[in-house]
């Protein structure tokens, strides 16, 4: 799990990385103090991510 600042880092990596998709940061379901990134694909919700590794995995199904 994400805190903000690390939820915030995340989305500009990931804006980098994949310019084209769209990262929102949304706060955990009972975890107030924590956040996740919805990935939308020409606005369509794709995944979630919550860690760099997830991301680094998810990327993969981007591309393909």
């Amino acid at each position: 799990m994400l805190r903000y600042q690390e939820a915030q880092q995340l989305q500009t990596l990931i804006q980098q990385e994949a310019p084209k998709v769209e990262v929102r940061i949304l706060s955990e379901v009972g975890q107030p103090d924590y956040y996740c990134l919805a990935i939308y694909l020409y606005g369509q919700p794709r995944f979630v991510v919550r860690s760099l590794d997830q991301w680094n995995q998810r990327k993969k199904m981007l591309k393909s």
